[in-house]
């Protein structure tokens, strides 16, 4: 299988039968608490109607022998685990202001919720992205408030152990007891909804109404956890944002990567890698891609090993693997832009670097390539020559990929299927962006007020509101349509309804098809060959 390494770019007081209560508590501040089945813990309102329950842990630390190894439950605790800050994300590189504050131990997530009563709202689990390597669940741009308090839905926010912490070949190298070692961040993911079943009516949400939901590399984690027998019954419906599992390293590109980080680290044992601190950790894998001159995407990620995961995820899909779970789902227009863009401003030869990029990272053929620009050209004839192989990588990468997945969950489930086309006014020549449907999705008012004028900043809230209110309305019924949009229908193969999230939102059929049969040619030849 070939190695795809997508372009992740530049993010009421009741009792109920299971036991435990929420109390209102004495203080400066309105706080909560809810005794889960690990323990109680606090939280605090952040508005008149949302309560949020912040850093609580789903799993044990994974430190010292835990390291690299399946996640385990919590431990109980006594007293009252304070909830009412956020805490650290995973270990990562730093640069970002988020990722300040970080630690192994991450297994966290935060909460909202609109109150803790018996009314069984739906519940909305959000996977952020980052490559597999960098994000986390506290950032301004996922707060849950606006989810909660416009959807009626409890939000959670988790996180997953992130680069070689998560996704470490060491089957060989550590023997049985690290097999999981390879996907130990997915076994993160499914500890944490597994926690949602255990705990989330306590909070005043439906555990048999769990909707996944993720961008990038959360996108990538909700196709991972659909095929994902151990996932099977712990969430209902799924929502995948720019990414799918076709970026899944094989066993034998996992087993490589993984012999080159252990040769830098000088390591001999699994002992030796528990024992190196969080820095030499991120330092070895920087090395690991230097030494491997690694063409965009991540060093580490989900391994398709035939045993956490299928090797063929999508083959699985197709042939029914994930039949019980509809799925909404799309991507961006011209998801390479904004990223590629700026790095190529730093290029003497912008078009020779991204034709290398595609070539060596996306595995593409001089014959393919030449066939896909010459499309791309006749499509969009305005396009310069960068961004033709900017829109060939959004089809390699990501608008094809997904294609492929409505092709094959629609024959076993309901299916539909978006395009973000807005392009922000503040800067047009990066189209819409990949990542940008995070900020629409979670309608962060802040997030388009600080970068666009009062009159397109309206505008921008608007579209917003739309996304959050399809994005709910499926996650509380498996139906995205609500009043203000005009009716979406499902996804079937004969007639490719997708609705187009712009100004003014509407229904085409087969967006972009002369890309699609050109990409649809390509990799049928490929899959002959």
């Amino acid at each position: 299988m070939r190695n795809r390494l997508v372009w992740l770019a530049v993010l009421g007081i009741a009792m109920y039968a299971s036991g435990g209560a929420a109390i209102q508590c004495d203080g400066p501040d309105d706080q909560y608490v809810v005794e889960t089945v690990y323990g109680k813990v606090s939280g605090t309102e952040v508005t008149e109607k949302v309560i949020r329950f912040a850093n609580i842990p789903f799993a044990k630390a994974p430190v010292g022998e835990l390291r690299f190894r399946a996640p385990q439950p919590p431990d109980r605790w006594e007293g009252v685990l304070d909830g009412t800050e956020l805490g650290p994300v995973a270990v990562q590189s730093r640069g970002k202001p988020y990722a300040e504050r970080q630690s192994e131990d991450c297994l966290r997530l935060t909460l909202w919720t609109p109150g803790l009563d018996d009314k069984p709202r739906p519940v909305m689990v959000n996977i952020h992205g980052g490559g597999f390597t960098q994000g986390g669940a506290t950032g301004p741009n996922v707060d849950g408030t606006q989810f909660a308090q416009r959807g009626d839905v409890v939000l959670v926010n988790i996180q997953y152990r992130l680069g070689a912490l998560g996704w470490l070949y060491l089957d060989e190298f550590g023997g049985e007891a690290y097999r999981d070692a390879k996907n130990a961040g997915l076994l993160d993911q499914v500890l944490a909804l597994r926690w949602v079943q255990e705990n989330i009516a306590r909070f005043g949400g439906d555990p048999g109404n769990v909707t996944i939901f993720g961008c990038s590399a959360g996108s990538a984690s909700v196709t991972a956890l659909m095929v994902m027998p151990r996932a099977r019954g712990l969430f209902h419906k799924a929502i995948a944002e720019s990414g799918t599992l076709a970026i899944g390293r094989s066993a034998d590109s996992a087993r490589r990567f993984t012999e080159k980080f252990v040769d830098v680290t000088g390591a001999k044992t699994v002992a030796d890698l528990q024992a190196l601190d969080a820095d030499e950790i991120l330092e070895a894998t920087a090395a690991t891609a230097r030494e491997l001159d690694v063409k965009g995407g991540p060093v580490f990620g989900p391994v398709l090993d035939g045993d956490l995961l299928p090797t063929d995820p999508q083959g699985t899909i197709a042939d029914g693997g994930a039949a019980e779970i509809p799925l909404l789902h799309g991507t961006t227009r011209d998801e390479c832009h904004l990223w590629l863009l700026c790095a190529s401003s730093e290029w003497d030869d912008p078009e020779g670097n991204l034709e290398r990029r595609l070539r060596e990272g996306e595995g593409v053929s001089e014959e393919e390539l030449a066939v896909m620009l010459a499309a791309v050209a006749r499509a969009r004839p305005e396009a310069e020559k960068a961004d033709r192989y900017l829109h060939a990588m959004t089809w390699e990468a990501f608008r094809y990929p997904q294609t492929i997945l409505s092709e094959a969950q629609s024959r076993h489930a309901d299916t539909w299927m978006y395009l973000l086309t807005w392009s922000s006014p503040a800067i047009p020549k990066a189209g819409p962006y990949h990542g940008l449907d995070v900020s629409f999705v979670f309608c962060v008012d802040s997030f388009f007020d600080e970068r666009l004028d009062s009159d397109d900043a309206e505008r921008a809230k608007t579209l917003a509101r739309q996304m959050q209110d399809a994005w709910v309305s499926f996650a509380r019924d498996g139906d995205p349509n609500h009043d203000g949009l005009p009716e979406w229908p499902k996804w079937e193969a004969a007639t490719r309804a997708t609705m187009l999230f712009q100004e003014e939102p509407r229904v085409v059929a087969d967006p972009g098809k002369e890309l699609r049969l050109t990409w649809q040619a390509i990799h049928r030849a490929r899959q002959a060959e």
